[in-house]
């Protein structure tokens, strides 16, 4: 119970309800021995691949243990042989001995309409640095949990995403009814925001990318030792959070993300390679529809985690490496049960060395069929590649550890391309496909 269910299931959890007694499990045994046998519990979508540090799956002879244990009248055996409890702090609490080196706070109240589409807030915070900064580790800590269901991290070098702020945001309400409005501006979901490095100022080799993102449950997100991001001078950190409507106004306003920085110059350079998929348009009445893509290695580094990304639609999804001057590929990953609400990164138990020249490939499959309990439109209608959740992406971030500093956001900037091209077609035809 401690390795594989208390992490979501305790107090403070993302669970509805705790894990961490004999007499709080015993009254949910039913449940657990129906959960676990059908493996619905834990939540782990994973079927292939490398052996992953974060796994939290079950194995046959540990599902086997738990079904006896409920049929047989849950005995409790000797409590002295029982572990010692573990302790989690809340997700408002760091380590004490080392606390952040700078927390960004909401610079005001978010307002949540009752109802509404879910909504996407990009928050821009300028550093002010002077000089290059190189983080270690960060936390995203949840203000209002009701109605933030994701959050994604990401740095500006630009000056791009600010001047968005001062143009787009809407701090006051415009009085025509229910609105969302607060600090920061509206935008899409996904990496179609990200800094355009063909209209920046300044920074063009290293003009923004991702510093993680947060799920509930995640917890903080630090980096492999001994490496860093690197942010330029003169940057800005902007969140992207994912706000979802609970039928009566809301309010975020405590929402916090803590950044700790080393002096240093680090050994190893964190960066992301984005691995996506050819599609523009998922075709409606399609329970299989299959894309696939890929991308060459630029310089020899190390693949330490992937993070695949789908929406509603998402069926399966697989990550290969091919080595240079071989036909032979190695599945990396391999999801065949994707869970929007559930998404996650995937730290490999040991780096993966990724040469120069060497391909990634991906494949994502698709359900657009009337069989998919999660299809945003009934009957379905086709589907554009697109930053809503009623859109549809399919994309691999990798997770990047290299010894020279990143060339930072041309990978980015493809992508963002290719939401463009997809933008002006849905335009083109009248802002849908007829269903």
């Amino acid at each position: 119970m401690q390795k594989h269910c208390q992490r979501c299931h305790h107090s403070d959890g993302v669970a509805p309800f705790s894990l961490l007694t004999f007499e709080e499990t015993f009254n949910w045994a039913d449940d657990i021995r129906e959960f676990v046998s059908s493996r619905r519990m834990p939540p782990w979508p994973i079927t292939g691949g490398l052996p992953l540090k974060n796994d939290i799956s079950l194995k046959p002879d540990e599902i086997a243990t738990i079904c006896k244990w409920a049929e047989e009248g849950c005995p409790r055996g000797n409590p002295q042989d029982a572990p010692k409890p573990v302790i989690f702090k809340s997700e408002e609490e760091w380590d004490d001995d080392n606390p952040p080196d700078l927390i960004l706070k909401m610079p005001g109240a978010f307002h949540l309409a009752a109802k509404g589409e879910d909504h996407y807030r990009s928050v821009v915070f300028p550093l002010g640095n002077k000089e290059e900064k190189y983080i270690r580790k960060t936390h995203f800590i949840p203000g209002n949990k009701k109605i933030i269901h994701h959050s994604l991290t990401f740095f500006d070098g630009t000056g791009v995403m600010l001047d968005a702020q001062k143009r787009l945001g809407k701090a006051k309400p415009f009085g025509l009814g229910d609105e969302d409005y607060g600090p920061g501006y509206e935008s899409g979901m996904g990496l179609g925001f990200i800094p355009n490095p063909a209209v920046a100022t300044r920074n063009h080799d290293n003009p923004g990318g991702g510093l993680g993102g947060w799920t509930p449950g995640t917890g903080m997100s630090e980096n492999p030792s001994g490496a860093r991001h690197l942010v330029p001078p003169d940057s800005a950190i902007f969140l992207q959070i994912h706000y979802h409507p609970t039928g009566k106004p809301e309010v975020d306003k405590d929402t916090r993300f803590a950044i700790w920085f080393d002096k240093e110059k680090p050994k190893k350079y964190v960066t992301g390679y984005v691995a996506d998929t050819s599609f523009r348009l998922v075709p409606k009445n399609v329970d299989h529809f299959k894309s696939t893509g890929s991308r060459v290695i630029p310089v020899d580094s190390q693949l330490y985690l992937i993070t695949p990304h789908m929406h509603m639609l998402g069926k399966e999804f697989r990550v290969w490496h091919q080595p240079k001057g071989s036909s032979e590929r190695r599945l990396l990953l391999e999801l065949r049960n994707w869970d929007f609400n559930w998404q996650t990164r995937y730290l490999l138990k040991e780096n993966f060395f990724l040469e120069k020249g060497s391909t990634i490939h991906v494949e994502a499959v698709y359900d657009n069929s009337s069989n998919n309990p999660n299809n945003p439109y009934s009957p379905p209608r086709p589907i554009f590649l697109g930053e809503s959740t009623t859109d549809e992406m399919g994309f691999a971030v990798l997770g990047i550890l290299r010894d020279n500093p990143p060339d930072g956001g041309k990978d980015f900037l493809k992508y963002l391309e290719k939401l463009l091209e997809a933008e002006a077609l849905k335009k083109l035809l009248g802002g849908t496909v007829a269903p």
